[in-house]
This record gives C-alpha cells, sequence and structure tokens, in this order.
C-alpha cells in the first residue's frame, strides 16, 4: 500500500484514539507555553486539538501525503504551520516550548540511532525549561499482545485483515495489513506493510538522561498512573535543563 492510499484510510483505522483525554494531558504539562513542534503529526488530530487550545503549532511529518490530509482539515487555522520533516534531523531557526509526538512515532525509529538523533535534536529544538512528551507501544503490547495475532475488522466499507509477527532477536514487530475497499460492487484491495522497534523503558530513559534532560517521569496510557507490566502504552516526558 502506498503512503497516499494508507493516508486515505488512517483516519477511519484510528477512530477509537481518543484524541481529547491525549490533549488534555500535553495542555497540563506544557501549562500554556504557547510554541509547541509536533513531530509525526499525521493527519492532525492532535495539531487541530492544540490549536483549539491556542498553541502555536509547528506540525512535521515524513509523508507528504500525510500531510495533504493534515492540509484539508487545518488550512484555515492561523496558528498551525505545517511542514515536511523528519524528527532526527529536522532543523528550524526557532526554539519550542514544547516538543510532542504521539501514536508510536518513536516506535516507528527502528535504529536505536535514529532514536538517539530524535532526542538529541529535540533537546536543541528546545527552549530551556521546554518540555518533551511522547509515547510508545510497549514491549509488553508489541510482544505479547500483537505477536502471532490476527484481527479483522471492517469499517465504513473497509474490510481489512491484521497479521503480526515479532522478532524477539532484533525486537522489530511485523505487521501486514491487507485492506478491502469496496467500490461499487467490488472490493479493491492494497497491502501495507510496517515495522515497528519494541524499546524498552529503562533504555529510553538512559538516552533522555545522557543528552541532557531532567525530571524524566514515565505514564500509563495519557493517564496520571505510573506504567505497570502489563501497561500497552507508555508515555514519557522530561525537561530541558
Amino acid at each position: 500500500m502506498n503512503n497516499y492510499e494508507f493516508s486515505e484510510v488512517y483516519d477511519i483505522l484510528m477512530r477509537s484514539v481518543p484524541y481529547d483525554k491525549w490533549t488534555k494531558f500535553i495542555d497540563k504539562r506544557i501549562n500554556g507555553k504557547k510554541e509547541i513542534l509536533e513531530i509525526g503529526c499525521g493527519t492532525g488530530e492532535i495539531t487541530k486539538r492544540l490549536a483549539d487550545r491556542n498553541y502555536k503549532i509547528t506540525a512535521i511529518d515524513s509523508s507528504e501525503n500525510m500531510l495533504i490530509k493534515a492540509y484539508e482539515k487545518l488550512r484555515k487555522i492561523p496558528n498551525i504551520r505545517l511542514m515536511k520533516g523528519d524528527g532526527s534531523d529536522f532543523k528550524i531557526n526557532n526554539k519550542f516550548d514544547g516538543i510532542v509526538s504521539t501514536c508510536d512515532v518513536v516506535n516507528y525509529m527502528i535504529d536505536d540511532s535514529e532514536f538517539e538523533k530524535f532526542i538529541k535534536n529535540s533537546y536543541e529544538l528546545l527552549k530551556d525549561g521546554g518540555y518533551i512528551i511522547f509515547d510508545i507501544s510497549s514491549y509488553h503490547k508489541l510482544k505479547s499482545i500483537l505477536d502471532n495475532n490476527t484481527f479483522v475488522n471492517e469499517e465504513e466499507g473497509i474490510f481489512y485483515v491484521w497479521e503480526n509477527f515479532f522478532d524477539e532477536k532484533n525486537l522489530i514487530s511485523e505487521m501486514n495489513l491487507n485492506f478491502f475497499i469496496k467500490e461499487d460492487n467490488n472490493y479493491k484491495r492494497i497491502i501495507e506493510n510496517q515495522h515497528q522497534k519494541a524499546y524498552q523503558t529503562e533504555e529510553i530513559k538512559n538516552v533522555l538522561e545522557k543528552n541532557g534532560f531532567k525530571n524524566i517521569e514515565t505514564y500509563d496510557d495519557y493517564n496520571e498512573n505510573k506504567p505497570n507490566e502489563r501497561s500497552e502504552r507508555i508515555v514519557f516526558t522530561a525537561i530541558r535543563r
């Protein structure tokens, strides 16, 4: 499946994501500071909600077609700037009060070196006292819940089969999605293959500390609770000091 087709079905597949809850959590941490860089904005659902709270958002994504969908939603909102970019090497003549990266963006950084570049670059892009907030799908989720499982569902005329395999040696989850999109009386088949890295919490904390971040905290899925061994989404917050 090419990126354009995936961007077309992305919002339908992500319809159950509690974006309002995530935005409330982010807003509480950044606490009214005004300039945010969003890395991996997708089609702009978090972007829009932060803009509605009067933040000035620079939102980047590496996919032009995701940005096209985001632009369709956000083009009339003056406090949003959309740009193509990657979190590991994005450069701009600006410093931000907060950096936000949600919905598994870090898991898609397959190489440890790419993740470290993302953290190092984020430190450089933040003002002193600025927050970084990002999440991961946990090792438990990728290994114990998704591995060797197949999910079948139908949403708004899109039937899909989602198969998952976990490479324990390399800590890589492979996700194979087959979409069948109804067109008149026929179905168009589209294939999407994705890979995610299963990061450990302590590994991520060590990289944050190594690159100068302080006040590192972890949370269970945008709740106030601390994560546990069965947490499926782990949220990290840290401050540039």
